[in-house]
């Protein structure tokens, strides 16, 4: 009968997790909302930069890709990279934020993501 009692704990316990929602992908949406509100296309390297040092959140500088191999895997010539590491770490895994932000050749702001990176134990 303990070992029944035990069970359901668990049962409880993971269940009351699931109900208060899922605080990464929430973290995710709000740096989502941010950056389509405050970084419209055709926003600059400088401002990118600040919007992350503002938020400090670790990035790469303005990369050029030097290979058409590197460009293609990027589908841009330039980047910045942010990242959130460790912005969720549970029982079975842990999850970084990773911030992707791409430039048009004229060094403008053409897309970006936003999104989790989910590693192992």
């Amino acid at each position: 009968m303990a070992k029944n009692s035990g069970l359901t704990v668990v049962a409880l316990l993971l269940l009351s997790g699931c109900q208060n929602g899922d605080p990464l992908a929430s973290r995710v949406n709000t740096l989502r909302d941010a950056v389509r509100s405050e970084l419209p296309n055709g926003s600059s390297p400088d401002q990118v930069i600040s919007f992350l040092e503002k938020r400090n959140i670790e990035h790469t500088p303005l990369e050029t890709a030097r290979t058409e191999l590197e460009a293609a895997t990027w589908k841009s010539n330039r980047r910045i990279v942010g990242s959130i590491p460790h912005a969720y770490d549970g029982f079975f895994s842990s999850a970084d934020i990773r911030l992707t932000f791409l430039f048009d050749d004229s060094g403008k702001l053409a897309s970006s993501d936003v999104q989790e990176v989910v590693r192992g134990p």
